[in-house]
């Protein structure tokens, strides 16, 4: 037998964090904060669910409104998009996916609409008393139908983001390198992509299960689900503190050792001698390029190498040679003698070992696709 009182202050604790969090999240200044502002909204809708499973608890759910009574599904057909969004504002950037944004907020639009429809229809006798038993049967059906459609939503979702995350993995790796802040935040999204995974798995089996079983409205069936719902609002309130400032010493960390190895005149040193292995020789068209063959044309050691790309450049390795590389592709663009050429034979030429990876960066860059600077160029 469960025991409520400790549920309950478990809960009470976890959506303190939760609040506590997504404020801190919402209110601190920062350059970027729009990958913030996902997760904050992602932590309150957590802590939105759990308070409704808090009041439940403690029996006091019928002295509160709560949305989810008139206009059900709507937030958490809102956590799939907040996901992903999350996860692409601290991979490849938000700006890759265009202005349109809200365009994955449809399927919540949608429930929003069809559950706001039914909802006045039956509340305010618009329509005559002797369709009201068919509507609202049409009503429960149409929940039982979002219920289970918000599971294929939420996997969608969790499948693109895990998608991302692995092209920008590719991305942002070259041989041995890899930025460290860049690292954290790798080791950050899989282990919240993991947990969301867990989530959607206990999700399907409390949603189906309860179908097979009969036991759609034993509300007892659900909080099992519910309380894990709580612990992985309490996780990310806590982990995602814990990352943010994981990255932040780390940064002061590394700024320190920068300074340890090298002086103002060896970090001009060597800054020349990259340059000039990538501006005199080219040696990014070699899509096998890595740290360790930069290090032997170079001279330098690798670990210098990421600390002038890192700290100095403030980018990563790769993003270091892809930047040299998208250049040399915007002067064959350009240039009439290439264009018989296609966008996939430049990006092979120019060092890319993939045409996505090619459009993607290209377009981080200028702020266009290669065939829409290639137009431009040539006009």
């Amino acid at each position: 037998m469960l025991n409520i009182p400790i549920i309950s202050f478990v809960i009470f604790l976890g959506l303190l964090q939760a609040v506590i969090l997504s404020s801190i999240l919402f209110f601190s200044k920062r350059n970027s904060p729009i990958k913030q502002y996902f997760l904050a909204w992602l932590i309150l809708i957590f802590a939105y669910n759990s308070f409704e499973i808090l009041m439940f608890t403690l029996g006091k759910a019928n002295n509160f409104f709560f949305i989810d009574n008139y206009i059900p599904l709507v937030h958490i057909y809102c956590i799939g998009p907040l996901l992903f969004l999350y996860v692409a504002s601290n991979t490849i950037g938000t700006e890759t996916l265009g202005r349109r944004k809200w365009v994955y907020f449809i399927p919540a639009f949608i429930c929003f609409a069809v559950n706001l429809v039914s909802f006045l229809l039956i509340t305010f006798n618009i329509i005559d008393e002797i369709y009201r038993p068919q509507l609202f049967m049409i009503y429960r059906n149409t929940i039982n139908i979002e219920r289970n459609l918000m599971i294929i939503v939420f996997g969608w979702f969790l499948f693109k983001s895990y998608q991302i995350l692995r092209q920008w993995q590719s991305d942002t790796i070259l041989g041995e390198d890899i930025k460290e802040e860049n690292a954290i935040i790798h080791r950050w999204l899989t282990l919240l992509l993991h947990v969301f995974l867990g989530t959607l798995i206990i999700w399907s089996f409390t949603i189906y299960g309860s179908v097979l079983l009969n036991q759609e409205n034993n509300t007892q069936f659900y909080l099992p689900l519910e309380c894990w719902l709580s612990f992985v609002m309490y996780w990310i309130a806590f982990m995602g503190f814990h990352n943010i400032s994981i990255i932040r010493i780390d940064k002061q960390k590394t700024n320190q050792s920068i300074l340890d190895v090298l002086d103002d005149k060896q970090v001009g040193e060597a800054l020349e001698q990259l340059r000039r292995v990538m501006e005199q020789e080219k040696c990014y068209l070699n899509p096998a390029l890595n740290l360790t063959k930069v290090s032997e044309l170079t001279g330098l050691t690798p670990k210098v190498i990421s600390a002038i790309c890192n700290q100095v450049l403030n980018k990563g390795f790769g993003e270091y040679i892809n930047e040299y590389r998208i250049e040399e592709a915007k002067g064959r663009l350009a240039d009439p003698q290439y264009k018989h050429l296609t966008i996939l034979s430049i990006a092979y030429d120019v060092g890319f070992n993939s045409l996505p990876t090619f459009q993607r960066s290209f377009k981080q860059v200028t702020g266009m696709t290669p065939t829409m600077f290639q137009k431009k160029s040539q006009e």
